[in-house]
């Protein structure tokens, strides 16, 4: 990116936001032709009357006329300049001639320009009045060579300097928005270009305007002082702003130097120099120039050592390194002065002056990568210091930092100085800086793919943006925490925070009348999570309010791509009506209330197939059919077969039938169980978000879920509000809502939810995870990320569909005829969709058993988290798996039950349900995984392991990363003797067509045993191995212990198990 694309991208304001618009094709064409016919029309007064003009405003602005009846010239010049007093001059950005030498300006419309050229240098020269420079313009055009070439004799000919200006000059000045009104002159009437000149650029023209009759006013009182100055400056930077042409802002800046050294103010000469170089690197990337100005500025400063131009200095250094392509070479002298300056202030008397100087040497040393990670430790102990001098400038530092944010986002030094910068942060305004800061760095996680990271940094940043005056940041980050939420695969989440930025986009066009056209793009992202969910009520209604916002925009005469509009309702409307088409009969007696609302708000493909879907035919649909039936129904199946590829979900009502909504955390379900009214649905789904909310970064400190979270949502009506939940002690929440409704909750009532909901949030938290560090853990959930503060801090997404939608108001529904007695698609023959998968531990996998240099769940969807659903480690560890017993037909050998001995019955109840829910009670498909490891210990030679897991499946030929989290449990055996085994090995190995059954057993008081036959589930095969056998791609590696001494028969040389507990004893838990 060029220097100036990167400073307009952040500094917008500081460009121009004016557009020069093209009113008819080839304007310098068409200009070209004209110029070229000025000859023939014999148009010689109105040309030179044009250059003359054009003159003024581009070389020389004191020029007299001298030819023509009103010059009553000599005809041997046409024009020339006259004697302007140095006082006046002082004030000019162009055309400075100190010693009023005499300039001589002679203008042609003739073909052969070298011979008219001739013969008008000559006539100049023999009028004898001492011209030290001609300058000579034809409209013809000559190529650059031959121009340079003629002006290079001539001068050397006559001891002149010649210049010849030719078309290709007068077409880049008189094409210039400055110079169009001068077209007229030549009888250009039409407008050739418009400027369009943007509000900003309205407003800075009118400052230069006012700024320049100030000067004038100086000029003519020949007045130097340090308002002048002050004004020069300004008007060259508010020029540099406007992107004007470089000649004027240098000579703007250069007229500025003139009166700054005439009264001898040499901070605003060294600014003016800075200015300068800051122009040519940033607007023009000329490296010439800059490199002039750096070196006129380093000479200046290395006069003074003021430690404020030291720093400027530094600032200039780093552009300098950076244009010379990081080469320490390039810039080692210039480098050596920086230091040997910023050395000599690191001894000065004064403290804060050598704190600047330490963290001025630290930066520059990061950017010469000398030893990065000292200088940010000696940064964070300077900052640590600073906080104590009030002239120490955080700010400064903080930009400096916040430019660091792209090349060390991911060093840990770097981000505990950043992190150290935010907190020495105070004040409202300094707030409002962090989350400035915040909102960066999460742009430049998500750009890095780094979302856990982002929606971390922005939880902190909106405790922040709670203001007014940062509505429009709040805004923003609303929207880009609910695209982080959205990228890992918490859809609930993320759309509460879209919701939340479509709440205070209202909320800003009801205070100030402005809407931002983006929020249809987020609203689009709401309707398609909507759609994903199987929502129909609600993406009918979210189309109502995207149908206002459009126009609002419309009558705002804001630039809508309509088309693209249109096709994205189009194509929206046919997902819905594909849902519509799969409602079940049992659903049928709502679908009047869906033609109507679809009706309402233009859904009209939805409409026809909510009537279809109850057996009405659409009257419209019917005639283009020509009133064929048939010929509606097979219409309507081709679109239904086509739409199953889609995968859409069945569609949900609320039909106060009991329903349950699902989230994936960690390879986890998240089940949320509530009866299905408008206000329930709203309340689960604000639950779930919450959930996802909280414990969506979780894992980012090594904290995983034991099993599935199952959360009941009851409702009852006493009259008076309250809220509670219990906990059946193993995964089950219920919570119970007396007398709620969202539309009016008291701050009161609103305090005691969020009371609630922190006390369930800490109850799932400390029973449902498994900790590395508990503590640590505890510390950097509350107080580094912040994660209940933000999730409880969302508590009033609770509100903000109420605020949308408001109270829903009665409809009157007309009557249908539902005439169908079952689903129209019974009898529809559907081609097998389900996706493909494929195991992944099928091939053998190159298993690593070391802690990834990166985190793995970094850029991870949780939906891309994968797991068997097998084995729910809160329910094990309810019921207490306590060892192995074998029922097996020992004689004949026909089968062999395995029974797993639990000492509590209601959670092996659970266990063997899980397996069930995922295997069904027949195990065709061998999706349990039950392995026995013989050999585990040459001191105990009988003992082995009982491993049980699940298969995990994954989508076939998956592109997006994965990660397979699943969990395992096995039980070691301590035996005196072989005997049991030896029953489930002889009836293995006989080769019969035997039967192997798994079931749960409940031991009372160690002796009695009461198999739960109820619960048995017939195997596909079980395994049998040797421990030496096992190696680290083994799914059985995980029962191998690192301190486990295995017998390994000595006539095996290389036994895998010995490089499995190599790699586990190196590896550090």
């Amino acid at each position: 990116m060029e220097p100036k694309e990167l400073l307009k991208k952040l500094h917008p304001n500081q460009f121009s936001d004016s557009k020069v618009i093209d009113k008819i094709e080839c304007p310098r064409e068409l200009l070209d032709f004209h110029l070229s016919k000025l000859a023939e029309q014999n148009k010689h007064f109105d040309f030179e009357d044009f250059i003359r003009n054009l003159l003024e405003r581009e070389i020389c602005p004191n020029l007299i006329e001298e030819t023509g009846p009103a010059g009553g010239g000599d005809g041997k010049i046409d024009t020339e300049n006259y004697p302007v007093s140095r006082d006046i001059q002082n004030y000019w950005w162009y055309g400075l001639n100190e010693k009023n030498d005499r300039w001589a300006f002679a203008v042609s419309l003739k073909k052969a320009w070298k011979s008219k050229c001739d013969g008008d240098i000559k006539k100049i020269i023999e009028t004898n009045r001492g011209y030290t420079k001609i300058f000579f313009i034809t409209n013809q055009a000559i190529k650059n060579d031959k121009k340079l070439e003629y002006q290079d004799n001539k001068s050397k000919e006559t001891g002149l300097e010649i210049r010849v200006l030719d078309k290709t000059w007068i077409l880049d000045k008189a094409l210039n928005v400055k110079n169009l009104d001068l077209l007229k002159i030549i009888n250009i009437t039409q407008p050739l270009k418009e400027n369009q000149i943007g509000p900003n650029d309205l407003k800075k023209h009118r400052q230069v305007e006012e700024i320049e009759k100030k000067l004038q006013d100086y000029c003519s009182k020949k007045i130097v002082n340090q308002d002048a100055i002050d004004l020069s400056i300004e008007s060259a930077i508010l020029s540099r702003d406007l992107e004007e042409d470089e000649v004027i802002v240098v000579g703007k800046f250069e007229r500025a130097l003139r009166l700054a050294k005439e009264k001898n103010n040499i901070v605003d000469q060294r600014n003016i120099l800075y200015d300068l170089a800051w122009y040519y690197n940033w607007w023009l990337n000329n490296d010439t120039n800059f490199e002039k100005y750096y070196i006129e500025y380093q000479n200046e400063v290395i006069k003074d050592k003021k430690i404020e131009e030291i720093l400027k200095l530094a600032t200039l250094w780093t552009l300098l390194y950076t244009r010379k392509n990081r080469d320490k070479n390039e810039v080692k002298n210039e480098t050596n002065i920086l230091l040997n300056l910023l050395n000599e202030k690191e001894k000065s008397q004064s403290r804060v002056t050598q704190l600047k100087a330490e963290t001025q040497m630290c930066i520059i040393n990061i950017l010469l990568e000398e030893n990065i990670d000292k200088q940010f430790d000696n940064l964070i102990a300077i900052v640590e210091e600073a906080t104590e001098f009030k002239e120490y400038d955080f700010l400064t530092l903080l930009k400096m930092v916040e430019n660091m944010l792209p090349i060390f986002c991911n060093n840990d030094k770097y981000n505990q100085l950043y992190e150290l910068v935010i907190d020495k942060l105070s004040s409202r305004n300094c707030e409002i800086r962090k989350a400035a800061m915040y909102l960066k760095k999460s742009k430049m996680f998500v750009s890095n793919e780094k979302y856990y990271e982002s929606i971390n940094i922005l939880g902190k940043c909106l405790t922040f943006l709670y203001k007014e005056e940062t509505d429009g940041e709040l805004v923003e980050a609303y929207i880009n925490i609910g695209s982080s939420f959205e990228s890992i695969g918490l859809h609930y989440a993320a759309k509460n925070y879209y919701i939340a930025a479509i709440t205070m986009f209202i909320d800003i066009y009801l205070k100030d009348r402005y809407l931002d056209s983006f929020s249809l793009k987020v609203i689009n992202r709401i309707i398609d999570l909507e759609i994903s969910n199987g929502n129909i009520e609600e993406v009918i209604e979210w189309f109502f309010i995207k149908h206002i916002l459009l126009s609002i925009l419309y009558e705002s005469n804001e630039n809508i791509n309509l088309d693209e509009e249109n096709d994205y309702f189009l194509q929206r409307d046919a997902l819905i009506s594909s849902e519509i088409l799969n409602t079940k009969m049992s659903d049928f007696h709502l679908l009047p209330k869906i033609i109507e609302i679809c009706h309402k708000y233009g859904l009209a493909t939805s409409e026809v197939m909510a009537k279809y879907a109850i057996g009405e035919y659409d009257n419209q649909l019917l005639e283009e059919c020509n009133g064929d039936k048939g010929r509606v129904d097979k219409l309507i199946e081709e679109f239904y077969k086509d739409s199953l590829k889609q995968k859409l979900p069945l569609p949900f009502y609320n039909n106060g039938n009991e329903r349950t909504i699902y989230s994936f955390l960690c390879g986890n379900k998240i089940k949320i169980v509530f009866t299905s009214s408008k206000l329930m649905h709203r309340f689960a789904e604000f639950l779930i978000a919450l959930l996802e909310n909280t414990f969506a970064t979780i894992h980012t400190h090594h904290t995983y879920m034991r099993g599935d979270i199952v959360i009941l949502v009851q409702q009852k009506n006493t009259g008076e509000f309250d809220i509670n939940y219990s906990f059946d002690g193993i995964d089950t929440y219920i919570i119970t809502l007396d007398s709620f409704e969202m539309y009016d909750i008291s701050v009161e009532n609103h305090n005691l939810i969020t009371d609630i909901l922190f006390k369930l949030l800490a109850n799932i938290l400390a029973v449902n995870f498994t900790y590395e560090d508990y503590e640590k853990t505890f510390k950097e959930i509350f107080e580094d990320d912040k994660s209940f503060e933000r999730s409880l801090n969302h508590t009033n997404s609770l509100y903000n569909l109420n605020k949308i939608f408001g109270k829903e108001e009665d409809i009157d529904i007309p009557n249908y005829s539902i005439s169908r007695d079952k689903e129209w698609y019974t009898n529809i023959k559907k081609d097998n969709i389900e996706e493909e998968t494929v195991d992944p531990f099928a091939e053998k996998k190159d298993i690593i058993y070391v802690v990834p240099e990166n985190n793995p769940f970094e850029n991870i969807s949780h939906r891309n988290i994968y797991s068997s659903g097998m084995i729910k480690c809160n329910h094990w560890d309810i019921a207490k798996w306590k060892g192995v017993a074998y029922l097996g037909d020992a004689i004949n050998k026909e089968f062999i039950k395995i029974g797993f001995l639990f000492e509590n019955e209601e959670g092996a109840k659970k266990v063997f349900q899980d397996l069930i829910d995922n295997a069904t009670r027949e195990d065709k498909d061998g999706k349990i995984v039950v392995s026995f490891i013989k050999g585990i210990s040459k001191t105990n030679i009988y003992d082995y392991r009982v491993m049980i897991t699940g298969k995990v499946k994954i989508p076939k030929d998956s592109s997006q990363n994965i990660i397979i989290n699943n969990a395992t449990r096995f039980h070691q055996m301590n035996c005196t003797d072989d005997k049991n085994i030896k029953i489930l090995e002889s009836i293995i190995n006989s080769g019969k067509g035997y039967k192997i059954s798994l079931l749960p057993m409940i031991v009372y008081n160690n002796k009695e045993i009461k198999p739960l036959w109820e619960y048995e589930i017939i195997l596909k095969s079980i395994n049998i191995k040797q421990a030496y056998e096992i190696g680290k791609d083994d799914l059985e590696a995980v029962v191998i212990l690192k301190n486990d001494n295995p017998v390994i028969p000595s006539y095996i040389k290389d036994a895998p198990v010995k490089k499995l507990l190599k790699l586990k004893k190196s590896y550090k838990q």
